[in-house]
């Protein structure tokens, strides 16, 4: 390919990553501190398109059977409604701040809600959104604590999760896409297209449980390769197994060797009584992650 070839490649792949990119971002704070990496990975997925945030909170009241009837009891709610009012007023003002600076448009939704209802609450206010952005609290004092699998289930859009502390300068400059041949996996790869047109380098990891095991029935991951490169992507593949610390835990360190600022993977849902006993990679990985992490399913 010729230099002038290359250079109409670019400007092509350049245009559709413009056209594709996020222009709403549901931004699912738990408090003011988790703003600021929810606007910063928002900028970086607007591109110089510009775009809009909407702040979502979704904040627990926690109704105690235990208390006595009468003034006990409306008097233990009160007091949480209000202590949540100045959590997301802080928050709202903290992201109509950021979002003025930046000169990106901004909006705000949020509720009340039943502590175990709080994250399908925060999944079904982010539905109309692109895509959602999820930063996960550290200690600092956030409302009530998100079920990532749940958000990305209720909401039906991808989620882009990003580790405490997080302040990165890029993502999907050098990405990571698991693969397993599944349906799940399909899903993530192909949400994750919009945050690949700047990519130095996607690879795909295909992923097995043990050496014996076997990929799910579906695409290989060279025909996957093959897709993307028809997207104009610089892509290569690579076959991981899992060792003693189970797939995420290679995951992870296949990303740290690529310098990754993006993981891409599936998110596999099972009961709640079977990832307490089991365990899952989605868990495992929530668990331990330490880069931006897209899931989809």
């Amino acid at each position: 390919m010729v230099a002038g070839d290359k250079a109409v490649l670019r400007r092509d792949r350049k245009r559709r990553n413009l056209m594709g990119r996020p222009r709403t971002v549901a931004a699912i704070v738990s408090g003011r501190l988790a703003v600021e990496p929810a606007v910063e990975a928002s900028r970086i997925l607007f591109g110089d398109g510009g775009g809009t945030i909407v702040g979502v909170m979704a904040a627990p009241v926690v109704i105690s059977y235990a208390l006595p009837p009468g003034i006990l009891v409306p008097s233990f709610i009160t007091d949480q409604v209000e202590a949540n009012r100045r959590a997301a007023g802080a928050a709202e003002a903290e992201l109509r701040r950021r979002c003025a600076e930046a000169g990106l448009g901004c909006d705000w939704r949020e509720a009340d809600v039943a502590q175990y209802r709080v994250s399908l609450s925060a999944g079904r206010m982010a539905r109309t959104a692109d895509l959602a952005v999820a930063p996960i609290p550290g200690a600092d004092g956030s409302v009530g604590e998100h079920q990532v699998e749940d958000i990305v289930f209720e909401s039906g859009r991808p989620v882009l999760v990003l580790p405490p502390g997080w302040h990165g300068k890029t993502l999907g400059r050098r990405a990571l896409v698991a693969w397993d041949g599944g349906r799940e996996a399909a899903r993530a790869a192909f949400d994750a297209l919009p945050l690949l047109g700047g990519a130095e380098i996607v690879r795909i990891a295909s992923a097995q449980e043990s050496a014996a095991g076997k990929a799910a029935a579906g695409g290989s991951a060279a025909e996957l390769a093959a897709a993307f490169a028809g997207h104009g992507l610089p892509v290569e593949t690579t076959e991981i197994r899992a060792a003693d610390g189970g797939i995420a835990s290679v995951l992870l360190r296949e990303a740290e060797t690529l310098s990754a600022d993006l993981l891409v993977m599936g998110c596999f849902g099972h009961s709640r009584a079977r990832e307490m006993i089991l365990g899952g990679v989605t868990r495992d990985m929530l668990r331990n992650v330490t880069l931006p992490l897209l899931l989809s399913n």
